[in-house]
């Protein structure tokens, strides 16, 4: 089926034909295709395009040509090269989180500075597809599955329902100028894996797939959205405000039949997964502790009520530790930090933790762990999960909001107070060790 492109994008953009537009152009056929498509609409735009500065001299030439065809239309161009390493090290993620981060951050400032009202992106319907794909392999909701929304705050996707092959016809036809990203067509991360390895065999079973799929995410999208105005009635009338916490009724709960799913919903304001939604359901009907955490809340049964209150943690916080400290703080405990050249008089055990100073990297970044953490533990070759490790050790799900990691040059050296890693152990090579004792036990 032919599809009118132009058309179809003046039909998504009406709306903004008269506000003050900035277009994320990465160089790509999608963004190039964009930006011609707001040409001939005829609206009032700026280009935006982020450097991330991983592709080398590749890197360059997208910044190169989104340069030169800024020059010869005449168009604003808003251009920042950032580095995407360095928030790594400071923020620990991944490296696509990371340059999300960043671009969306840059995005925002120069709306709040410079007056766009609103970010057009080239994500279309493939994109779409495929993040569906990737939330249903992480574990989602409806919420996840119902895919990206055509239009989310100040950022607006017009393409959102085009398909990639309908914008590349496009781009030949008129005649668009993009450059092609090598690392599309490798298997470097998820999303590539999805689209190059999962998705022909889908368009194999029907050729019709994307389409197919397209309808299914907007079915999704609508049932999310009565799942969604249902429990948020419900919530206006199941929890009671007590200024400190809330409390639903048993007896509330009853009528309503709640399983790990309802728990799920109606609890979802207050950090609550899945996994501890199904605990708070076998606890409520007898079965399990009677006390639940979150990431941020505490849940407790009482003789006649469920009881809600924010849980009382320590701020987490990211701290740098230079070469030349003494001492640093996390989780209630003062580490103290010595550096000897005695490789004899170490401490090996959990709470204190020796390393090969000359393996370092200043400054280490002191954080909490986050979801997708790896390292390779002391005495293993191949690479563990945080998430794993700690349920190795038995850490409840309430503790675990408290475990940081020390990291150095984007590499976890220290699940604190658990594990150090291989890479960073004290050797017979080792000239110097760095030591950090906990003060108290």
């Amino acid at each position: 089926m032919s599809i009118d492109i132009l058309r179809e994008f003046k039909n998504s953009a009406r709306d903004f034909r008269s506000e003050k537009l900035l277009l994320a152009v990465s160089g790509g056929l999608d963004s190039m295709v964009l930006w011609h498509l707001a040409e001939k609409a005829g609206l009032s735009y700026a280009i935006a395009h982020v450097n991330f500065q991983l592709r080398g001299d590749a890197s360059m030439a997208d910044e190169a040509l989104v340069r030169k065809q800024a020059t010869a239309s005449g168009i604003v161009l808003e251009l920042k090269r950032v580095d995407v390493a360095e928030h790594q090290r400071q923020h620990g993620g991944s490296t696509q989180m990371a340059a999300r981060t960043l671009r969306y951050e840059w995005f925002e400032q120069l709306c709040r500075e410079k007056g766009y009202e609103w970010v057009f992106t080239a994500h279309h319907q493939d994109d779409q597809i495929e993040t569906f794909f990737l939330n249903l392999s992480r574990g989602t909701s409806l919420r996840g599955l119902k895919g990206m929304e055509q239009q989310n705050g100040k950022v607006v996707r017009p393409l959102l329902k085009m398909p990639k092959s309908a914008l590349h016809a496009y781009a030949e036809r008129e005649g668009v100028v993009w450059r092609e990203d090598e690392s599309n067509h490798t298997h470097t991360y998820k999303r590539n894996f999805i689209r190059l390895e999962i998705l022909p065999l889908f368009q194999k079973l029907n050729p019709n797939f994307n389409q197919v799929q397209q309808e299914n995410m907007e079915l999704l999208t609508a049932a999310n959205a009565r799942v969604e105005k249902a429990f948020e009635l419900l919530r206006s009338t199941l929890l009671k405000d007590q200024g400190d916490s809330f409390w639903v009724a048993h007896s509330d709960l009853l009528a309503h039949q709640a399983d790990a799913y309802f728990f799920y919903e109606l609890l979802r304001p207050f950090q609550l997964n899945y996994r501890e939604a199904k605990d708070l359901g076998s606890a409520f009907y007898g079965g399990g502790t009677s006390v639940i955490h979150s990431k941020a809340f505490s849940f407790w049964l009482e003789r006649d009520r469920l009881v809600i209150q924010k849980s009382k943690q320590e701020a987490l916080l990211v701290q740098k530790i230079e070469a030349s400290d003494l001492q640093f703080n996390c989780q209630g405990q003062t580490y103290h930090i010595t550096r000897k050249s005695n490789k004899d008089d170490i401490l090996t055990d959990a709470r204190h933790a020796s390393f090969d100073a000359g393996r370092l990297a200043f400054p280490l970044v002191l954080r909490p762990w986050q979801k997708g953490d790896r390292l390779v533990p002391l005495g293993m070759k191949g690479t563990k999960k945080v998430s794993d490790l700690l349920i190795d050790e038995k850490v409840d799900s309430h503790q675990k909001n408290h475990v940081y990691v020390l990291v150095s040059g984007g590499e976890i050296v220290w699940v604190v107070g658990y594990r150090i890693s291989e890479h960073f152990k004290v050797t017979a090579k080792t000239e110097e060790v760095w030591q950090a004792v906990c003060e108290t036990i």
